[in-house]
């Protein structure tokens, strides 16, 4: 079954229906004093939908991903305070689903089997994006999380949860030793979509400040873990990949954007350093918790990719959120030197893994389709543009 991502009550709709494919009818009711789900903060902006049961509500809220901001914690621990005190009409929107006489079994009726016991779910539809999918807190009788769960919506949301057991069963294999992952329950197909279940992640307690020195410390255990090796560009499995990946996108101003920037880097085929990355390092996919990363969202984890990339990841995310777009590109670059001397980078070639990085992540964008979804940063010509002239504004200077 494939569930377009969208925005407000389409895809609350779409998504329990999904869930519980006996579901004849989703009915949004204001206030929350009964229902079936709670949608949090509304079902308009829906981030949450929270089980009915009171005490269940309050802990699937309590295990929701990490608080990144001091506010973020403090509107959490007002909503808990509601829910334990019974005054749900404050905190969100009721969600009423009406079953039919089918006997089709629900995601609860699944991963019980799995457990061996009855469970309830809160579901995180998180923010529109092209790899928007429902990702479940599993909970059995007493509210316990006993799982995290990601349902594929689509063909792409599908890859993704098969290309994240993969990276996690192969990570295990090497046995990290400045981060934590999840460990891969069960990976299997429901109702026409994957289903991945994970064990879950201990971040209870973790500081809302996330230290920069473990950070870097894991992001160079998960680029070496692989192992590394050193060619020129030309000669590199990336190259060929991204190479590729140019042909693949649909023709128009970005892919022309892309190329150009390809052009220009290739023509220099300096000598670099390949390892691993994680592919969507972010504040919001990690917490730091006794000294060590815990880490999750491996579903765009791969190999044989410039060393240093989750470093620029990590960076550009939060210039797409906090500068002008036309600047959040050439803004990376030039802080380059500083984002990967733990790398063992500086200068020129610093500068280039970071076009690179921006050229990767432009083509999967075009590639999924992000452009349509009108999240941060998705329209890629805004930021990538002025990253093209400026590599070609320095390349002109060299020659000269």
């Amino acid at each position: 079954m494939t569930v377009a991502p969208g925005l407000g009550e389409s895809h609350v709709r779409s998504v329990l229906t999904l869930l519980y494919p006996s579901v004849t009818q989703v009915m949004f009711r204001r206030g929350a004093l009964r229902g079936d789900f709670l949608a949090l903060p509304s079902v308009a902006r829906a981030r949450l939908l929270l089980p009915a049961d009171r005490r269940h509500a309050s802990a699937a809220l309590g295990y929701a991903r990490r608080p990144t901001t001091r506010r973020s914690a403090l509107l959490t621990t007002i909503a808990r305070l509601a829910l334990r005190t019974g005054a749900l009409q404050l905190v969100g929107e009721g969600t009423r689903l009406v079953h039919g006489h089918g006997v089709d079994p629900s995601i609860e009726t699944y991963l019980g089997a799995i457990f061996e016991q009855e469970v309830t779910v809160g579901v995180l539809l998180g923010p529109a994006r092209a790899n928007r999918k429902p990702v479940l807190q599993v909970m059995n009788r007493s509210a316990d999380l006993v799982a995290v769960a990601k349902v594929g919506i689509n063909d792409l949301t599908d890859q993704l949860a098969r290309t994240e057991a993969r990276a996690l069963s192969s990570l295990r294999d090497r046995a990290p030793k400045t981060f934590r992952i999840a460990d891969v329950i069960s990976i299997g197909d429901w109702n026409g979509a994957v289903v991945l279940v994970q064990s879950p992640l201990d971040v209870s307690g973790a500081r809302v400040d996330i230290d920069e020195r473990i950070r870097y410390s894991a992001m160079r255990e998960v680029a070496e873990i692989n192992g590394t090796y050193r060619t020129r560009l030309s000669r590199s499995t990336f190259w060929a990949r991204l190479t590729k990946r140019t042909l693949e996108v649909r023709s128009g101003a970005e892919a022309d954007c892309v190329r150009s920037l390809l052009g220009q880097i290739g023509l220099a085929d300096r000598p670099l350093r390949f390892g691993s990355w994680h592919g969507d390092w972010t504040p919001w996919n990690m917490a730091v918790k006794d000294g060590i990363a815990t880490i999750w969202d491996w579903e765009r984890y791969e190999t044989d990719v410039p060393v240093g990339f989750d470093s620029l990841h990590f960076a550009f995310m939060d210039l797409l959120r906090t500068t002008p777009q036309e600047e959040a590109g050439t803004g990376l670059v030039a802080a380059a030197p500083r984002l990967l001397h733990p790398f063992d980078l500086d200068g020129q070639r610093a500068e280039d893994v970071a076009a690179l990085y921006l050229a990767d992540l432009a083509l999967r964008y075009l590639r999924d389709g992000q452009s349509d979804t009108g999240a941060s940063g998705s329209d890629v010509h805004r930021w990538l543009k002025p990253v093209a002239a400026r590599i070609r504004t320095n390349a002109d200077e060299r020659i000269e």
